[in-house]
């Protein structure tokens, strides 16, 4: 009798464990990807402020703006291929990332050399681009918060604003 209590005690503590170690996989999977969305939304807000540096300052620098757009790409592949591969990603969350992906695909490339020039067609749409962040309520300044509905919210205004306006 002794040692049947003995197996069932330790039977209850090692499914304990295994839940509590459930528990904790879990919430380090939800903190990946909230901090992934956190990265997303401070590099829209790096983004709108580095569009606006180089419009005061003439497109004197332009391969900071075309650096942070590479970030952002980089961030929205990594959120989507985590999401896939844990299951955190819903359907909303995959189309509105996948929005975002396409308007950043339209912008031209950051090329990895450091004196690449943007025709003026392409300050334009950079010109474009912070209007309609600013907008869709991304930007240095502009009050927002950190959530995916946030995020998601102003996905949604910066894609109908920037088709909208061709």
């Amino acid at each position: 009798m002794k040692f049947k209590n003995v197996i069932f005690l330790l039977t209850i503590l090692i499914c304990l464990g295994l839940i509590g170690y459930i528990i904790l996989k879990n919430n380090q999977l939800q903190n990946n990807h909230s901090n992934m969305t956190r990265n997303i939304q401070n590099d829209l807000v790096q983004l709108e402020s580095a569009i606006d540096y180089e419009i005061k300052n003439k497109w004197k620098n332009e391969n900071t703006v075309l650096e942070k757009v590479e970030d952002i790409k980089e961030d929205i592949d990594l959120l989507m291929d985590y999401g896939k591969r844990t299951g955190e990603l819903t359907n909303q969350q995959e189309q509105n990332l996948s929005t975002l992906r396409r308007i950043f695909s339209d912008l031209p490339d950051y090329s990895g050399f450091p004196n690449t020039v943007l025709t003026e067609t392409e300050k334009k749409e950079y010109e474009k681009l912070i209007t309609n962040l600013r907008a869709a309520g991304v930007g240095m300044n502009i009050t927002y918060e950190i959530s995916w509905n946030y995020l998601s919210k102003a996905i949604n205004t910066l894609a109908s604003n920037y088709y909208a306006n061709g």
